[in-house]
């Protein structure tokens, strides 16, 4: 069995331990969707708890502790920090240097992680360039996924349904 800590994936967890489906579940509704298996078998596959707890709007400590007493494992004597993925807006963000811009709601191919067709997309972007990724949830994995590509990101919570993330190429 693997030990529960904030770099475990989410999928990791449910292998091993599928019974914390249920509990992840009550912990936040947006973690119902763990029962869609395209996402189980995506998105889950990369996301790490610290993600998932931004995505809930849980705190991080607290899921841990959760999840590790559910399972079976001793509780961490540390307190996490919460990955805060809603700043406030950058100075490089101009509304008019967004040169396109894809809807998670609107894709065909619901077999594909979103984020794939962002990286698509933001390989041909010029340098100040800045592409707009709009979902239903907060992006956490993409987020940190498309930094790591090297590029510049700010998110925002218009409501409580929809998250509008920026991307900008340095």
């Amino acid at each position: 069995m693997i030990e529960i800590t904030p770099s475990t994936t989410v999928y990791a967890i449910l292998d091993s331990y599928p019974y914390l489906e249920e509990v992840l579940i009550g912990m936040a509704p947006a973690f119902k969707e763990l029962k869609n298996p395209i996402l189980r078998n995506t998105v889950a596959k990369v996301a790490t708890l610290k993600q998932a707890a931004s995505v809930g709007g849980i705190e991080l400590t607290e899921m841990i502790s959760i999840l590790r007493r559910t399972a079976g494992q001793s509780e961490l004597d540390t307190i996490f920090d919460k990955q805060d993925y809603l700043v406030k807006k950058p100075s490089w963000f101009y509304p008019d240097k967004i040169v396109g811009s894809i809807n998670e709601s609107t894709l065909e191919d619901k077999n594909k992680m979103p984020i794939t067709f962002v990286l698509k997309k933001a390989r041909n972007m010029k340098e100040g360039e800045i592409f707009e990724f709009v979902t239903s949830f907060l992006p956490a994995p993409a987020i940190d996924l498309i930094i790591k590509k090297g590029y510049e990101s700010w998110t925002y919570k218009e409501n409580d349904t929809l998250y509008k993330s920026y991307f900008k190429k340095k």
